[in-house]
């Protein structure tokens, strides 16, 4: 055979040697699976799970879970056409207690049986069964039904009265923190980090929106859908006003914060002269038949005493 052959074939098998042996180090070097600890460290990732369960309360690990299965499933047996409304209610009262539409819907149906029940129960007493008794029947599964949405219109009203009050002092602090340099999005979570209100955790949710891509005129927007209060739609509409035209936002919130602040003087005022009127019916109601009682209580015996001796 050629010496130069040999050569090449030497020098080829020299390095393919050398590459099994720097693999073979490789492979010798590289840290093995153990099976045990592997096992073990998804025993204590089990373990640790079962803890966090159980250090939770008996009615958030088995009673709630089940009450929000039964309310979806009588959820599924309700109409669908009130299904967006009732969705909006429930974004407006801030989602009380992570209730869905279904879970709403099935409360509802459960309430209204309730109330039949109860009302079949009062009136079963009674030997015949007349038209009364079964509008009381009716009247009373119509109110627990309709029970939920009392609830949620009141918590709606809480809501937005929380928020009509926390805004003037919350754009103060949206202008001081605007003025010192920060942006809008970083102004409104340095104000949900000093105070903590619903006006707040509604800047936040905004401000998240507007960082998984969602522009800011659309995130605004989404913040007055899910409050519906006017002073906050009048100071979204002149901000996205004010961002388009290219004015300067902190002379925005420095003016929206002093009208705001008007606003809320003049409902204390009107609250104020409205107060008058209300007690009369507190005066008329409650006052004035105890002084009644106070003052011709004694005099009664006497007047009946005349009155009988008049009469023969």
């Amino acid at each position: 055979m050629n010496q130069g052959l040999l050569y090449t074939y030497g020098t080829l098998m020299v390095g393919g040697l050398a590459l099994l042996s720097a693999l073979a180090v490789a492979m010798a070097l590289r840290p093995r699976r153990n099976p045990v600890a592997e096992r073990l460290t998804a025993q204590a990732q089990v373990q640790a799970v079962a803890e966090e369960e159980l250090s939770r309360s008996f009615w958030d690990r088995a009673i709630s879970p089940f009450l929000h299965g039964f309310l979806r499933l009588l959820g599924r047996l309700s109409p669908r056409g009130n299904l967006e409304a009732l969705r909006h209610t429930l974004l407006l009262a801030g989602n009380p207690g992570n209730l869905s539409v279904l879970d709403l819907m099935g409360l509802k149906l459960l309430l209204a049986a309730l109330g039949l029940f109860l009302a079949f129960l009062v009136t079963s007493r009674s030997p015949h069964l007349s038209l009364i008794n079964l509008a009381e029947i009716v009247l009373a599964g119509l109110v627990g039904y309709l029970l939920p949405n009392f609830w949620l219109s009141r918590r709606i009203k809480s809501r937005q009265h929380l928020i009509s009050r926390a805004l003037p002092d919350v754009l103060d602090l949206l202008t001081v923190c605007v003025e010192s340099g920060l942006g809008l999005e970083a102004a409104m979570l340095r104000v949900g980090e000093r105070w903590d209100n619903v006006l707040t955790r509604e800047l936040g949710r905004t401000v998240r929106e507007m960082r998984m891509g969602i522009s800011r005129p659309e995130s605004l927007r989404h913040l007055v859908q899910r409050t519906e209060v006017p002073e906050l739609s009048a100071f979204v509409a002149v901000v996205i006003q004010a961002e388009q035209l290219g004015v300067s936002i902190a002379q925005v919130l420095r003016t929206q914060s002093d009208q705001m602040r008007v606003i809320r003087w003049q409902k204390a005022q009107e609250r104020a002269r409205s107060a008058p009127f209300k007690m009369v019916f507190v005066l008329v109601l409650c006052t004035f038949p105890s002084l009644f009682i106070v003052i011709l209580g004694p005099a009664i015996p006497r007047l009946q005493q005349m009155l009988y001796q008049m009469a023969h």
